[in-house]
């Protein structure tokens, strides 16, 4: 019925909130703290990486490999806490 795919809709988006925001839990505890920060304002709070690397001292390069690293630790731990659950 349309209400039960509703609710299993819901269900679904809020367990890939819940995932998403404990992996970037885990991941901002071990991640390089500048490296951390590149990858929020470019991902999460959508800057351009002009102001981040302007914002952090950084230059492009070096915004653009950050939010690489962080957003692959991210896959790795959204992957361990499906794996655990």
């Amino acid at each position: 019925t349309d209400k039960t795919q509703a609710l299993e809709a819901a269900w679904d988006e809020e367990w890939e909130r819940a995932t998403f925001e404990a992996a970037l839990a885990r991941v901002r505890e071990t991640s390089n703290p500048r490296h951390f920060q590149a990858f929020d304002y470019c991902v999460l709070k959508e800057w351009p990486v002009s102001k981040v690397a302007d914002t952090l001292s950084m230059n492009a390069a070096q915004v653009y490999l950050a939010k690489h690293r962080v957003a692959q630790a991210m896959k790795r731990a959204v992957r361990q806490i499906e794996n655990e659950r």
